[in-house]
């Protein structure tokens, strides 16, 4: 096998991979694959609101 050079990562090590220096984290999505359109609904408004927390937390991840 050749070497390339690979190491795994901790878990702080990822945030700041995924997420720049990690001083802010991310919320995570939330889906329940349900057919009510009601909670369908709900759920879309809860992920537009991650959504917005998620990109603010990453600009600030980003700044110096």
């Amino acid at each position: 096998m050749k070497n390339l050079n690979l190491v795994e990562l901790n878990a702080q090590e990822l945030r700041e991979v995924e997420g720049g220096k990690g001083r802010y984290g991310y919320w995570d999505y939330s889906w329940t694959n349900t057919s009510n359109p009601l909670i369908y609904a709900g759920e879309a408004v809860w992920n537009l609101g991650v959504l917005t927390v998620n990109g603010a937390a990453w600009v600030g991840n980003h700044l110096p």
